[in-house]
């Protein structure tokens, strides 16, 4: 792993680099630095991040996570302001793509507060290829009114019994505005409930199938990409 100060808007920007392939990247946005102050009774557990960095390891991706202003070696103030931290995440990417030109597939993974960002540079970041989410947080605080229908797939993992997450029904709300109005892309979404509670997690296992399942969607995707490249071949020759 590679520390790696960059240039961000509030002063230096540190992110954790992990090289795997260099045609393959994700970007891992982790929870708000506040909110374990504004949950106190909540676990907002670092190690689900980790779950979500090994999962796309394994699957061969490099990853690049990014440590928001104010915490750790990142310069400048904790803020509330999404805006701000969006302009940040966006400087992240323009680094990635100047200093590792070779990435062809760019992720986006988010936990929590990251994964309602990570929705945020979907809709921002054409380039984007693929996200995986873990955890999106209460509509009652944040807004979702921006999520559009994107072009690719992704994976959705939410909470059946999580206190700061939306219910069902807006979750698939969320959804049904991200997929393709198309038939043939509908199904593009993944969307899995776990019946587990994701900020008290206290079992090792709870972790692995957060992990596990997304180990499953990225070779999903990998293979699917594979396999229409094939075919595209053969078409061809």
């Amino acid at each position: 792993m590679f520390n790696i100060l960059i240039p961000g808007l509030a002063g230096k920007l540190e992110v954790k680099y992990v090289r795997n392939n260099d045609d393959r990247c994700a970007l891992i946005l982790p929870p708000h630095p506040n909110q374990p102050q504004q949950y106190p009774k909540m676990n907002f557990d670092i190690r689900i991040v980790e779950c979500m960095e090994n999962a796309f390891h394994k699957s061969g991706f490099s990853t690049l996570r990014v440590i928001y202003r104010g915490t750790g070696k990142s310069e400048g103030n904790i803020t509330d302001a999404p805006e701000e931290i969006l302009r940040d995440t966006n400087k992240a990417i323009n680094w990635l793509e100047n200093n590792i030109p070779l990435v062809q597939e760019l992720w986006i993974s988010g936990y929590s507060y990251g994964a309602w960002l990570s929705l945020n540079m979907l809709m921002r970041r054409p380039e984007i290829t693929g996200f995986v989410i873990v955890g999106l947080p209460t509509t009652n605080n944040y807004d979702y009114s921006f999520v559009s229908p994107y072009h690719d797939g992704g994976l959705i993992i939410q909470s059946t019994q999580d206190p700061l997450s939306p219910n069902i029904s807006e979750v698939q709300n969320i959804v049904q505005n991200l997929s393709a109005s198309s038939i043939s892309q509908r199904d593009l979404i993944d969307y899995t409930q776990i019946e587990s509670n994701y900020y008290d997690f206290t079992h090792p296992d709870e972790f692995l199938k957060i992990e596990n399942r997304i180990f499953q969607h990225l070779n999903d995707k990998l293979n699917s990409t594979k396999t229409t490249e094939h075919h595209s071949y053969q078409e061809t020759t």
